[in-house]
């Protein structure tokens, strides 16, 4: 299920609703905003948004209809684009899936698109076919495209929450977190940059013993098997070692079925190994959802009355707290305030967001 607004994820953030923003200030009297490196649309404008989606066969891709149709009821037009390996601009197997979806936006009215990769990262192959072909499909308007995935903390604690689920004492554990999809040398070190992401994020708040990124090849890529038997050594070695070894996937992995399924085949492959498995892949989970909307909402345009404003002051006696009120009560006048007093409590600053998104 999608959260509803004002629900909190398993990551412990608020559900993003259109058109209801929050932004915290941490002080008692200074105000501010997060800067996206998104420009949102023009006034008059009428952004649509394509969301670019692997295809992952009828079981995955009915897992990506599901997180598509539940934000399109919210950032209507949108349309949902499926694409494979096999694309190669116009023309090509998945070429009529793109040009439907474009045509769907603008027939919605849209003048600007913003196109969302449901991808991991800009590192991933078939991505980076669509984003070089896609200038060369016919449409009116202006074309852009959102950050992938691990540019968002709400992505990487997708892996935070499954870590903390499988693991039993982090200090004598090692975690492995695994992709696949590379067909060259560049490309693989850019996916294994990505993981490092994900493992330092993760490292943050949980200190394994070892942390390590394992990389495996698309089985069409020249030096797949090489490669792949490279990268189950690294898993065969981590096994090997005192205290457990947790196995992650950071990945959107193929699903036609429950039995062919990327987590299904990599299970079978880790069943003679000593490893705690995750058979997980990052869709489904409600942060994706969230994820979606977050990143939507970086291009559409803010009025005044779509902001709230939670302000967070120390916090004291009544007194004190009446002090900080007469200071702020002049803004009032221009922004939609709630107070959230007592240095940072969760709780309170949960209570103060869901007070504003009503």
């Amino acid at each position: 299920m999608s959260p509803r607004p004002g629900e909190k994820t398993t990551s412990g953030w608020p559900a993003v609703d259109r058109p209801g923003r929050c932004f915290a200030v941490l002080a008692a009297l200074l105000l501010f905003t997060f800067a996206s490196r998104s420009e949102p649309a023009t006034a008059g404008s009428t952004v649509g948004f394509l969301i670019v989606a692997p295809d992952r066969g009828f079981l995955g891709n009915q897992e990506i209809r599901a997180v598509f149709d539940d934000f399109a009821q919210r950032y209507a037009p949108a349309a949902l684009a499926f694409v494979g390996r096999d694309d190669n601009g116009m023309g090509s197997e998945y070429s009529d899936y793109l040009s439907r979806a474009l045509a769907d936006l603008e027939h919605g009215g849209a003048t600007d698109i913003v196109a969302i990769p449901l991808f991991v990262s800009s590192s991933d192959p078939v991505l980076q076919k669509v984003v070089t072909h896609l200038p060369a499909y016919g449409r009116t308007g202006t074309l852009r495209w959102a950050e992938p995935m691990v540019e968002s903390h709400l992505i990487r604690q997708i892996l935070l929450d499954r870590a903390m689920a499988a693991s039993r004492d982090p200090e004598q554990e090692r975690l492995l977190l695994v992709r696949f999809g590379a067909t060259d040398e560049t490309g693989e070190n850019a996916m294994r940059r990505d993981l490092e992401r994900y493992l330092a994020y993760i490292a943050r708040y949980l200190s394994f013993r070892e942390t390590r990124a394992v990389l495996y090849y698309d089985r069409s890529a020249p030096d797949a098997e090489k490669k792949n038997k490279a990268a189950d050594q690294v898993i065969v070695e981590a096994a090997a070692k005192k205290g457990r070894t947790l196995v992650i996937l950071a990945t959107i992995g193929p699903k036609f079925d429950q039995t062919m399924a990327l987590t299904r085949w990599f299970g079978d492959k880790l069943r003679d190994w000593d490893v705690a498995y995750v058979a997980e892949d990052l869709l489904p989970h409600p942060n994706v959802l969230l994820w979606l909307q977050k990143t939507a909402n970086a291009f559409l345009p803010v009025s005044p009355a779509e902001i709230g404003v939670v302000i967070m002051p120390h916090g004291a006696t009544q007194p004190w707290n009446d002090a900080v009120e007469r200071a702020i009560a002049p803004l009032h006048s221009r922004y939609r305030i709630e107070m959230a007093y007592r240095m940072g409590d969760p709780t309170v600053i949960q209570q103060a967001v869901q007070r504003l998104e009503r």
